[in-house]
């Protein structure tokens, strides 16, 4: 699908599917990045998401992961994506962008439903 997208010009966003478990750190995100970075063959042909779909990303590790991928990607234009559907949403959105995140990508969970 990648190679499709990115043969016919278009804007390619591969996404990182957030979630949290003991083997789910940061070191494994970097490995799915490199893998990413790799099917793309650069890092300018890409927007990384990191969907954090069921909001259970923490200052701390959206910090450390963002800032991890910068590190080593520091061409790479990652885009953090949270529902707005907690108190934590504002905080996190902040610390993405602090760490590194070029765009947040916002869904307020009240409007989905009209």
């Amino acid at each position: 699908m990648a190679e499709v997208v990115m043969k016919r010009g278009r804007l390619f966003e591969p996404a990182i599917s957030y979630t949290f478990a003991p083997w789910f750190d940061t070191k494994y995100y970097l490995k799915v990045v490199d893998e990413m970075v790799d099917l793309c063959g650069d890092v300018d042909e890409i927007i990384l998401c990191i969907k954090d779909m069921a909001g259970v990303g923490t200052v701390k590790s959206v910090s450390e992961l963002t800032s991890a991928i910068k590190d080593k990607y520091s061409d790479l234009v990652v885009n953090y994506h949270r529902r707005i559907i907690d108190g934590l949403a504002l905080p996190l959105l902040i610390t993405a962008v602090k760490a590194g995140a070029k765009l947040v990508d916002v869904e307020e969970d009240t409007l989905c439903r009209f």
